[in-house]
């Protein structure tokens, strides 16, 4: 294998399938730290820890936290397990997908991608590090791999002693002499000075044929001339060439399962679900924030020092005068961003999946917030899987069971109202009518909002309509529309609510033309791949565009519709187009940028189509951008700052864009001042109206350079129409608007060198 060059994120540019007008620049990733996989300690006493969301250095002499995250640092934030090497007195961190990343002393990033990319391994996370006999061992689910200091690949052990090939290596071990393997095979035990690894004849083989409590080992440790290794029910000994069982558990309890064994020097330490115990002594610890995940014991100048981590992205602990100290960074709760809204004071909201009760957090300046049962009294379940925001600045949470919520901003803080079948006609399941299935709610031009409900084929309403008041009304779909399976909700320009099944029973659709309590002239309708050329019976995201388009993701790709007007009326056909520029795509989620182009995310990156969908102006991916994941499950924008933000199920990406909401009136800035013409990359040009041409004129009106945009800002690259740098001088830049014909100016300051 050879070692693969380490490049930073930020000397990465786009791929020629980005135009100049979608141009993505001052990346951030965030993800969350609360989930720890590994921590280890440095010369200087600062703890570093390894989690799911990149790594984070904590001081414990100041507090200070610093996170290291994809850009500019790691190759992977999945980080599997940490160490520090008091030789090179380097960093290590490796990955589950088997990335190696190396913080040297000097402050500097070296990668290693060997196991990544090697085809012969099927399984690459990487669980440990051992630096012995000068070389780093890697310990991971292949096996192990041994490297020198300078990154060059040793010996690849295929398989040790008796054991299967790419047998998972759980531990490494240095006992006197010896190299110790823990697997869920047995042990194996070899001369560390061994150069033949990869021959099985050279190790010994130790299973349950030779006296441990079974082969599944997890963990092991050394005290003495012993060598401790633990299992799920139990621990044994190897001392002398002869194993035994050293302690077994409660065979009827499974929470008495043992998770990890290690020692503070004198005695084992083990760690179970509800307790750290000393084996033979007790009970030394007990979860104070979540049950257990595991421990790690680190001696540091003769100081023991107990580290716990914990369930549920409980974050991590040291134990303290018999109580666990939490330090973990200010981070959003987990790593599920599935769905994405910014509200009009550019405060981004997300939230997680259905199943994992994540709750809601939200990016506000820069910092992260959680809104879940744990921080906030006022909320009462954590199932929120929708988030929608609207110009009101209302935010409205659909959860899986729990309801819907609005949340209004009050001063400093958040007020929150939630709607249940207590105080709303919202209702679930026949069987457990509490239970009650929102999504993605919508607001009609009168600002009530509209609140669909998912129950398969209970009874009940299909819509419900909550006005700012807090009244509300039922709708009952007709026979054409039998079962309650939708869930996500759009309106279009003519307030026909347009909402997608969850369960096969295609897109619905209904208009009360403006008379709710009259029934007898409601619109209702279905569209299925039956009756029509839609993809899918269950679409997985809806959008209206700026020319009230409406955008349908499917598991095969895109649909549209033009004539939307014809769902208002009684008989009017509805026609269902698909779009052939990104066929066969699994389409996650739809975001309308500031100029009206498409942002589609896919398991496979982001495609960015134009207005009508007919070009691909962009592909965004892991490949060409820092891009957190492929599989992009929400997209959301800040019309204001051109942000854009991509959420997946392992962090968040956030960038920003050229695409910005124009301003009713021409108000142009331009800057650097002054700008050098191939020394500057670019003038920035701001405060645009909507539907811009931009022209670059001489100071006595000679036409130089002539843009478009419909966006807020552009850029010029300080050519003439000829491709030739302009000459020193001032220039000026023109702003007329095609839409309102109103105008604007501003002078450049050129300066050439």
């Amino acid at each position: 294998m050879k070692r693969t060059l380490f490049m930073l994120w930020c000397c990465l540019v786009f791929s020629a399938t980005v135009t100049a007008q979608i141009r993505l620049e001052s990346w951030r990733s965030h993800s969350s730290m609360n989930t720890a996989t590994d921590i280890t300690i440095d010369a200087e006493g600062n703890y570093w820890v390894s989690t799911i969301g990149g790594v984070f250095r904590f001081s414990p002499q100041d507090g200070a936290i610093e996170e290291f995250r994809n850009i500019d640092a790691l190759s992977s934030m999945d980080c599997s397990t940490i160490a520090y090497d008091p030789q090179s007195k380097n960093i290590y961190i490796g990955s589950s997908n088997g990335d190696i990343d190396i913080y040297t002393s000097q402050g500097s990033w070296n990668r290693i991608t060997d196991i990544r990319f090697a085809k012969n391994l099927t399984k690459k996370k990487i669980n440990q590090f051992l630096f012995a006999n000068n070389v780093v061992f890697v310990a991971g689910d292949f096996g192990f791999i041994d490297y020198s200091y300078s990154g060059a690949p040793g010996t690849y052990a295929q398989r040790i002693g008796i054991f299967p090939q790419q047998t998972e290596v759980k531990q490494m071990l240095v006992w006197n002499d010896s190299l110790v393997v823990v697997t869920p095979q047995g042990i194996a035990i070899t001369a560390l000075n061994n150069t033949s690894f990869g021959n099985p004849m050279t190790w010994r083989s130790i299973t349950a044929n030779q006296g441990l409590l079974n082969n599944e080992c997890h963990s092991a440790t050394i005290i003495r001339d012993s060598l401790f290794i633990g299992h799920s029910k139990g621990i044994s000994v190897y001392k002398n060439g002869i194993a035994r069982v050293r302690y077994n558990t409660k065979q009827a309890e499974e929470f008495d399962n043992i998770i990890t064994i290690d020692n503070n020097g004198d005695n084992i330490v083990m760690s179970k679900i509800f307790t750290i115990e000393q084996l033979d002594k007790g009970i030394i610890a007990q979860p104070t924030f979540h049950e257990f995940a595991k421990h790690k014991t680190i001696i540091a100048n003769s100081t023991v020092m107990l580290f716990t981590f914990f369930t549920q992205n409980g974050g991590i602990g040291i134990q303290k005068d018999g109580k666990q100290e939490k330090f973990i960074p200010i981070a959003p709760f987990a790593n599920l961003f599935t769905s994405l809204a910014v509200d009009n004071t550019g405060v981004l909201w997300a939230s997680g999946d259905r199943d994992r009760g994540t709750g809601t957090y939200i990016l506000d300046n820069g910092l992260w917030k959680n809104f879940n049962t744990s921080t906030r009294k006022d909320i009462s379940e954590n199932g929120t899987f929708k988030v929608a925001t609207f110009s009101d600045g209302s935010v409205w949470l659909g959860s899986w069971g729990g309801g819907v919520t609005r949340v209004l901003r009050k001063d400093n803080d958040y007020e929150f109202t939630r709607f249940t079948n207590s105080n709303s006609p919202l209702i679930g399941l026949k069987n457990a009518p509490d239970f009650i299935v929102t999504g993605i709610v919508a607001k009609d031009r009168d600002n009530n909002t509209w609140v669909p409900a998912f129950a398969l084929g209970d009874p009940g309403p299909t819509l419900t309509m909550i006005n700012d008041q807090g009244n509300h009304k039922s709708f009952f779909a007709p026979l054409t529309l039998p079962r309650r399976t939708y869930t996500d909700v759009v309106i279009d320009a003519n307030d026909t609510k347009w909402f997608a099944s969850r369960d096969e029973d295609g897109l619905g659709y209904f208009n009360e033309k403006n008379t709710p309590d009259n029934m007898n002239d409601d619109v209702w309708g279905v569209l299925n791949t039956g009756n029509s050329t839609i993809l899918d019976n269950s679409p997985s995201c809806l959008e209206i565009d700026k020319n009230g388009l409406l955008w349908i993701g499917t598991s095969a790709g895109l649909n549209v519709i033009y004539n939307t007007s014809n769902a208002a009326r009684q008989g009017g056909k509805v026609t269902v187009s698909k779009l052939q520029t990104i066929s066969n795509q699994v389409v996650r989620d739809i975001a309308v940028d500031a100029v009206n182009n498409k942002w589609i995310a896919t398991n496979q990156g982001v495609f960015v189509l134009n207005e009508d969908g007919s070009e691909i102006l962009a592909t965004i991916n892991i490949q060409n951008s820092p891009l957190v994941d492929n599989d992009v499950r929400a997209i959301a924008f800040d019309y204001q700052s051109g942000k854009v933000y991509f959420g997946t199920e392992k962090g968040l990406s956030e960038a920003l864009t050229l695409a910005v909401k124009p301003l009713d009136d021409f108000n142009i800035s331009v800057y650097p001042q002054p700008f050098h013409p191939g020394i500057d990359t670019e003038l920035i040009i701001e405060g645009l109206g909507e539907n811009s041409g931009v022209h670059i004129v001489g100071i006595d009106g000679r036409p130089i350079r002539s843009l478009s945009t419909r966006s807020r800002k552009t850029v010029w690259d300080g050519k003439d129409e000829f491709g030739n740098y302009v000459d020193t001088g001032v220039y000026v830049v023109q702003g007329v608007s095609a839409t309102t014909e109103k105008a604007g100016a501003a002078k450049i300051s050129v300066l050439k060198k």
